[in-house]
């Protein structure tokens, strides 16, 4: 019994170093029917679909990398021209009130107090008129910024403009009146 244990011993050995592929081979060698050989050429063929796929996943891996890549210097070309138009836009609008501070300053001065309270709105519609054609621009800006001033100054002082008036045509009233009895 220890002759056949020996053998037994030998062949776990060897049969743990030997795969299975390695058994199809080289029992392929002695096989007259072919059998064992197509088994060796699908496992051959699904080895060689699988590196296919794997060099095809690399491939595509390394498409989309460049495509990223190229979106990204996209991108960042967007983004240098949006930077560009930012600051053309900062320096327009730095333009615009300047403009609009020069025109408002002078109107200011030939109004007196009633400059001082003009509004948000007005400096808006100042700077969209100034837009459109500097010279006729200034001149409309300055235009809306005398109504838009004289407008925002009535909404606030109303009340003393009727009593104003009603006064006025009291006293109108009295002396026309007057003149009738004498």
């Amino acid at each position: 019994m220890g002759f056949f244990k020996k053998i037994g011993a030998g062949i776990k050995k060897v049969s743990k170093k030997i795969s299975f592929n390695n058994a199809i081979k080289l029992a392929s060698s002695f096989d007259p029917t072919g059998i064992s050989r197509g088994l060796i050429d699908s496992v051959e063929a699904k080895k060689a679909e699988k590196k296919a796929i794997e060099e095809q996943n690399r491939a595509q891996a390394e498409y989309d990398k460049q495509i990223a890549e190229n979106n990204a210097i996209e991108a960042e070309k967007q983004k240098q021209l949006i930077r560009e138009a930012m600051d053309k836009a900062e320096y327009s609008r730095q333009v615009q009130a300047l403009n609009t501070q020069a025109v408002g300053g002078k109107i200011g001065l030939a109004i007196g107090s009633i400059g001082g309270q003009i509004t948000q709105n007005v400096v808006e519609t100042a700077t969209e008129n100034i837009n459109k054609d500097l010279q006729t621009g200034l001149a409309k800006a300055g235009a809306n910024i005398a109504n838009q001033t004289f407008n925002e100054w009535l909404k606030i002082h109303w009340w003393k403009v009727l009593l104003a008036v009603l006064g006025l045509g009291l006293v109108l009233r009295l002396m026309l009146r007057g003149d009738k009895r004498r």
